[in-house]
């Protein structure tokens, strides 16, 4: 039996019910919509925060396939690089976690260069000068092989 403690960020609520959420999400061809869970996963099925309960099932599965990335960028022997208060760096690789697609979602910018101005992050890829892509606070930064400039 399931019942929303009213705390979106809290994934823990529903961590019980993730691998019957994972058994149907595997069985399903296309993109995973709210309803296609509804009345099919035990503990959630009937209940009056179902809806809400299949939102935070989806989220879990976001941050668990997001940690994964993570996990093996580290493993890969990349570091997370965080914000300066000025200058550049060129890398041999730089993967920016979190992207307009989705949270866990990911883009790779081979030989590349972080422009850092005003404690944000910008990523130049190789071959721009001007263009490049803004890191935004809820996207993560990992690179690896940083190139002496």
């Amino acid at each position: 039996m399931f019942k929303f403690n009213g705390n979106y960020k809290d994934l823990a609520q529903v961590e019980l019910f993730y691998d019957d959420y994972k058994h149907v999400l595997d069985t399903l061809d296309g993109f995973a919509y709210n309803y296609c869970f509804t009345g099919r996963i035990a503990g959630l099925a009937g209940e009056e925060d179902e809806g809400k309960g299949i939102y935070l099932l989806q989220q879990l599965h976001t941050e668990k396939e997001r940690q994964a990335k993570i996990k093996q960028l580290i493993a890969d022997g990349y570091t997370q690089v965080h914000s300066e208060e000025g200058g550049s760096v060129k890398y041999a690789s730089i993967v920016k976690v979190g992207n307009n697609n989705s949270r866990s979602g990911f883009d790779e910018y081979p030989k590349a260069r972080i422009f850092f101005a005003e404690g944000r992050m910008f990523i130049v890829p190789k071959g721009n000068r001007t263009r490049g892509y803004n890191v935004w606070p809820d996207s993560v930064v990992y690179a690896k092989g940083k190139v002496a400039v």
